[in-house]
């Protein structure tokens, strides 16, 4: 029973990290693009080819 707590625990950790990554993301994508079209659109894609990774490779279990 502890062991399941302990993962549910951790699983949440980790998505409330993940959305407070994305928000970050998307706070700050607004001043880059401003400032620098080209230097803002890189690492956007970049997170859309990990996130599509990620999406494709599925979460291990």
């Amino acid at each position: 029973m502890a062991e399941f707590v302990g993962e549910t625990l951790l699983a949440a950790a980790l998505a409330v990290v993940a959305r407070l990554i994305l928000a970050a993301g998307v706070a700050v994508f607004p001043a880059g693009r401003r400032t620098s079209p080209l230097a803002a659109g890189g690492p956007l894609g970049g997170f859309l080819l990990l996130v599509g990774y990620g999406a494709r490779g599925g979460i291990p279990t």
